[in-house]
Parts: C-alpha cells; sequence; structure tokens
C-alpha cells in the first residue's frame, strides 16, 4: 500500500515522499485498530497531527444513541481530540494559524458542524462553547460499509486536504487549503 503513495507523482521531493509514507503508515495502524492513534504527517506542505480516542460500535446504535443528535461531541473517546498544525489553515472562510486545538462535532439528522476550539487539555466532556475558533458545515454521507471504530483519516485533496471521520455506517468530512 505505501508503494501505491507515489504512484503518478514523479518529481516528489524526498522529504514530500517520506512524509506521504508516514501518513500512510499511520492511517494503516488506525485501520489495525489502535485506540488512541496519533495520526501525524504531511498534507500540501502543512504537518498535521490528530490525537483521538477510537470508540467501538460493539452492537450499538451510534448515531443517534450513545452519540446523540443535536449535541456538541468529542468526537472520539476519553480526552478531547486534539489537533496541531505548523501551516495556516482555512476552512471554508475561517482561518487557522499554526497552533493546536482540540476538533468537536455537532451531529444532528439535518447535518454536521465542525468545530475548533482554543482550549486544549481537556476531557472529551469539557467543551466550553467560549473557546470556539469557529463553527462550519460538513459534508456527510452514507458508507459503503459498516466501520466498527471510528476512525479520522486526513487525505490530500484539491489545493489542501480533507477531514474524514467515518464510523457506523456514516462518514462526515470537511475540506481545508493551506496557507502559504
Amino acid at each position: 500500500r505505501v508503494d501505491r503513495v507515489h504512484a503518478g507523482k514523479p518529481g516528489l521531493p524526498h522529504r514530500q515522499q517520506l512524509a506521504d509514507r508516514v501518513v500512510v503508515a499511520r492511517q494503516l495502524l488506525v485501520e489495525l485498530g489502535a485506540d488512541r492513534p496519533d495520526l501525524a504527517g504531511a498534507v500540501a506542505g502543512a504537518t498535521l497531527v490528530v490525537d483521538y480516542g477510537r470508540p467501538s460500535k460493539r452492537g450499538r446504535r451510534v448515531f443517534g444513541g450513545i452519540v446523540p443528535w443535536n449535541r456538541v461531541w468529542r468526537t472520539g473517546a476519553n480526552l478531547a481530540t486534539h489537533f496541531t498544525t505548523d501551516r495556516a489553515l482555512k476552512f471554508g472562510n475561517d482561518e487557522l494559524p499554526p497552533g493546536r486545538y482540540t476538533l468537536w462535532t455537532l451531529p444532528s439528522e439535518s447535518g454536521w458542524m465542525f468545530i475548533v476550539n482554543n482550549q486544549v487539555q481537556q476531557w472529551g466532556t469539557d467543551h466550553d462553547a467560549r473557546f470556539d475558533r469557529f463553527r462550519i458545515p460538513m459534508n456527510v454521507g452514507a458508507l459503503p460499509a459498516l466501520v466498527e471504530k471510528f476512525t479520522i483519516l486526513v487525505e490530500p485533496f484539491a489545493a489542501g486536504g480533507v477531514i474524514r471521520m467515518r464510523w457506523d455506517t456514516l462518514e462526515a468530512s470537511v475540506p481545508f487549503t493551506v496557507g502559504r
């Protein structure tokens, strides 16, 4: 799988090839079932780290069940999901400077919101909206197969990347671009 990362990408600088391989290796760890993976890699020149807990479905109703509709969710398990970037990112019209943040979501049957919060090191039930940097709508769709463990992926997309969150039969995603 690592070898396929560079198909059709001749001339990538060696550093970028290594960074891409790190992304793929970390995503393989996620797919193999690590419960608190530290997903790190480079997307469009930005080094990104996502630290999150991976709850399992275990036969339970997920959305509208253990993850209630219309309530801010920690977007994982246990500690809040942490996100670090070394470059400025743009989510829709909202700018995110380099730094460390927490990621939250607000799932609802009519659509999801992606929330970036300035507060870090808190437990996953301690969301404080006073520290929200921004909230933007997410793209939500059905998955072709059930995903047992909650999974976050960061993938290259267009002039930046996309953060994908998959669990049960849903995927919620949000694109971003990388500043210069």
